[in-house]
């Protein structure tokens, strides 16, 4: 079967239909019923917490695949042959199935050497462990967007969130973030110059307890450059390298700067297990 003749109801059968969605992955999969849902494709990046460019990607492989060389061809042949979105779910957002490689017990081995300091400050070793056990109720877009939220009430500040960054990469993209412990529904690219966020990729880790209004680029959103302090620690997994970043800010100085990013280190880890399990999905 010719890929160019794909793009109407008359060259395809059903069967033909049902292979050619069988070649698809979860996450192109996703994305489709999402299309067909009505949402465009920076809906679909907020919807799934990733970057716009990645959602590009998946709609170019699905046109691939699909045999159609735009949007309007691709829902007239997804309807023609009975595709809805109701059929397949919106999993993503709303996922709760737990993360078995994400351990919600904190390890003397992965926490040293700031387990002790950190249990010795009750309210910072509780906050830990709670974060962490997020892993127990949500995973993928819906753990990433609550874990937004739970850092800015666990340690009091004005916004926190998930930033997607590489090394060698000259921009950024905040791909979740929560005011006050309420989600943005805004994804945001920014250039790393400058900014803590290029700090946090350079060394690991960056703390600034105040002044840190400055450094933040102007394109980006007012609740996330009128901070005065900020805290951000750099995401790693061991299969697929560093991820992005973790990061909080605060409107007033961090008294605790040093306590709050040594948590921020120990939720980082489980964070980053489960938020590269979700990225993978992007793989063909």
């Amino acid at each position: 079967m010719s890929v160019s003749h794909i793009s109407t109801a008359s060259s395809v059968n059903d069967t033909g239909f049902s292979r050619l969605i069988s070649t698809l992955t979860a996450r192109e999969a996703e994305v489709l019923d999402l299309i067909l849902g009505g949402l465009d494709n920076r809906e679909i990046a907020l919807e799934l917490i990733r970057s716009p460019k990645t959602i590009d990607k998946h709609c170019q492989r699905i046109y691939r695949k699909l045999g159609v060389n735009k949007r309007v061809n691709l829902i007239r042949l997804c309807v023609d042959f009975g595709r809805r979105p109701e059929q397949a779910p919106r999993t993503a957002a709303k996922s709760t199935a737990p993360q078995q490689d994400s351990p919600a017990v904190v390890s003397t081995e992965e926490a040293y050497p700031f387990i002790e300091r950190l249990m010795n400050k009750g309210r910072a070793w509780d906050r830990v462990i709670s974060i962490r056990r997020l892993s127990e109720t949500c995973s993928g877009s819906a753990y990433i967007r609550e874990l937004a939220c739970q850092l800015t009430r666990a340690f009091g500040v004005h916004c926190a969130g998930i930033s997607e960054a590489y090394p060698e990469e000259p921009t950024g993209t905040v791909l979740t973030f929560s005011v006050r412990g309420v989600v943005v529904p805004e994804i945001q690219e920014f250039s790393l110059a400058g900014t803590p966020c290029e700090q946090v990729m350079r060394r690991g880790e960056y703390l600034r307890t105040s002044g840190a209004r400055s450094m933040f680029c102007t394109e980006l959103s007012s609740a996330l450059t009128n901070i005065d302090s900020y805290a951000g620690v750099r995401l790693e997994d061991r299969c697929l390298g560093v991820l992005g970043l973790l990061w909080i800010g605060d409107s007033k100085p961090m008294a605790e700067g040093q306590h709050i990013l040594e948590s921020l280190g120990l939720i980082a880890g489980p964070a980053a297990r489960i938020i590269a399990a979700h990225i993978e999905g992007d793989a063909e």
